[in-house]
Order: C-alpha cells, then sequence, then structure tokens
C-alpha cells in the first residue's frame, strides 16, 4: 500500500466518474506509475450506474492515495467543484475518467510550476482515435512567461478554431491561486463547462506558462456524452455558456467591438451548426426541422450575435450562405439545404 507523506500531497488530480467502468482501469494504472508519488487522486462518482464503483473501492483499498467520494448526479461541473472542495493538494490536475496521463506528467510539471513561480501551466495533448494518434499543442507560445497582452490579443481572434479556452485537462492549476480568486466551475453551464472556467482563469493569472510536451492522452469515446447522437436541450445550453460568458467580459470589462464580434462568431459558425447537426441527424425523427429553425431564429442568442456578426475569413462559401439564409429568415430554402446536407 502506497503511504502518504503526513503534509499536504503536491498535487491533487481531480477524477469526475461516470458510467466509466470500461476505461477506469486504465485511467487508474496510469496514476499508479506516476513518478512522482507525492500525490492524491479524488475519485468523484457522480452517481454512476454501472460498475464504476467496484474498481474505486478496490483501488482505494489497496492505494490510500485513491479518495473515493460518491454524489448524486450534478454533471462535470458539480462533480469538479466536489472534488475541490475535497482537495489538499499545493496543484490541481482534472482527469477525465475515459482518458489517462503519461508516467512523467506530475513530476514534469510540478517541478516546472515551482521553479517558475506559476499560476497556471499550460501542456500538450494526444489525441487517440482508434490505433491512431495526433500530437496536439496551444497556440500559446512556449517555454516562457505569457503576458496578459497576449491572452487579450487571442480572445479577439478565433477561440473556437485556436481551442485557447477549450480544455481544463492540458492546464496544471496553482491550488492557492484557484482559492484567491474564488474560480470553481459554474455548475449552470452543462455544455462547454471548461471554455468559461479557463477564460476567468486565464484572465486572473498573474504567471502563465506554456511548454509542448504531450501528457495528456484524450481518447475519442463514441459513447461520451460529447459523441451523444442527439443533445437535449441544446439550444439553451448553448444559450447558458453564452450569458456566463458574456458576464465574464462584462466583469473584465471587454466589451470592444472585436470582442463581441469574436464571441458572435463563436456561436454563429460553430453553435449555430452543432445545432443543425443535432436536428438533422435526430434518428428519432420526432423534431419537426423548420419548426426548429424558426425557434432558433428567434432566440435571443441569435438575436444578439447578428446584432455585432461579420464573417471570418476562416468561413467557407458553403457555410456562409447557409449563415445568409438562416440570418434573412430564408428558413424554407434553408431547411432543403440543411436536409440534404446533413
Amino acid at each position: 500500500m502506497q503511504i502518504l507523506n503526513k503534509m499536504n500531497p503536491k498535487v491533487s488530480i481531480i477524477i469526475p466518474i461516470y458510467n466509466s467502468y470500461s476505461f477506469l482501469e486504465r485511467c487508474f494504472s496510469s496514476l499508479e506509475n506516476q513518478s512522482l508519488k507525492d500525490l492524491e487522486f479524488i475519485l468523484i462518482n457522480d452517481g454512476s450506474v454501472d460498475d464504476s464503483e467496484s474498481l474505486c473501492h478496490i483501488y482505494s483499498k489497496k492505494d490510500e492515495r485513491f479518495k473515493y467520494y460518491f454524489k448524486e448526479n450534478g454533471g462535470l461541473s458539480s462533480a469538479r467543484n466536489y472534488g475541490l472542495n475535497k482537495a489538499k493538494g499545493d496543484y490541481i490536475f482534472f482527469l477525465d475518467s475515459d482518458d489517462y496521463i503519461e508516467a512523467e506528467t506530475c513530476n514534469t510539471l510540478y517541478k516546472l510550476a515551482e521553479k517558475q513561480n506559476i499560476d497556471l501551466l499550460n501542456f500538450g495533448y494526444k489525441y487517440i482515435y482508434n490505433d491512431r494518434s495526433e500530437k496536439r499543442n496551444s497556440v500559446f507560445p512556449k517555454n516562457k512567461i505569457i503576458t496578459r497582452d497576449y491572452i487579450l490579443d487571442k480572445l479577439k481572434r478565433d477561440t473556437v478554431k485556436n481551442k485557447l479556452l477549450w480544455f481544463s485537462t492540458t492546464y496544471f492549476y496553482k491550488r492557492a491561486f484557484l482559492s484567491k480568486h474564488h474560480l470553481t466551475f459554474n455548475p449552470s453551464i452543462l455544455l462547454g463547462e471548461d471554455s468559461e472556467f479557463n477564460l476567468r482563469c486565464l484572465l486572473s493569472a498573474k504567471r502563465l506558462y506554456s511548454i509542448n510536451d504531450h501528457f495528456y492522452n484524450y481518447v475519442f469515446n463514441t459513447n461520451s456524452l460529447t459523441q451523444a447522437n442527439y443533445k437535449h436541450n441544446l439550444l439553451p445550453k448553448f444559450y447558458s455558456q453564452f450569458e456566463s460568458r458574456l458576464a465574464v467580459h462584462n466583469k473584465f470589462n471587454l466589451l470592444e467591438p472585436a470582442y463581441l464580434l469574436e464571441i458572435s462568431r463563436n456561436y454563429i459558425e460553430h453553435s449555430l451548426f452543432q445545432i443543425f447537426n443535432n436536428i438533422y441527424k435526430n434518428k428519432t425523427k420526432v423534431l419537426n426541422p423548420l419548426s426548429e429553425l424558426k425557434k432558433i431564429r428567434t432566440h435571443e442568442l441569435y438575436k444578439f450575435c447578428f446584432k455585432h456578426y461579420k464573417f471570418s475569413n476562416s468561413c467557407g462559401i458553403k457555410k456562409k450562405v447557409l449563415i445568409f439564409l438562416f440570418k434573412y429568415n430564408f428558413l424554407v430554402i434553408l431547411n432543403s439545404l440543411l436536409k440534404k446536407r446533413f
């Protein structure tokens, strides 16, 4: 049995778990194999109904660094916040239960964060699909302290494409920094939770650093919630995300036209097409697509966005046509084209 240091562990790794039994052994083994041993692994069972609990008990009995908690299902943000309340480590690392990390992850990140006195440390990841593995890096400049001006500039420039805000799992957070700025996940956001949380973190951090190392292994999982065939209440979920993001911009006084343009592009050139996909690939066919288009077009989200929107340079001609039809309420034509597209 691994014995914990009596002092606080160096790193707390928070793992929300929801019906992921078949992936847990791979995930937990990657934690056991960390070269840095002074760690704690906070397992948050968010109301799983599979055998996840049994495996959590096995690991927590043989290694006291594995700390198991059960809570009623409340979503990813709720589970991560639960873990943050339990964490005692100097640094926080978020790991999804269907993914895994490299053996040197915590050791390298901890030493670098301590040496550079970093609030927030960013690193690369590997995207794993079937037998293929693709290394991916952030847009941050590497091996140097990143300035606030750089962050402010990047927030004006295609945050969907540059993925500046996407993954909390590719950041290493100083716990004192999170505590000082009251940085937790917003439990009202049930989709894209990471973006709003990371936005607040990036705008609050004094010392941000990024490295090329690909420590995190993101495994494409066709059974995950993000890959579900049909997502219920997708538009309200995007609206909740939008309102929270706009509230952050208000708090930090980032309301210049360039910021509002970028937010609008996010919800028109990216989220809108996820909504289209959700409607037209719906296998249950219980929706009336044309009625859904009318409902979406009159929603407050798109009323706001079209007040500030202009096409981005990366928006292709076919997408521009569909956006034009949507904006000017040519919804019968749009419906016909979308049926053929999806």
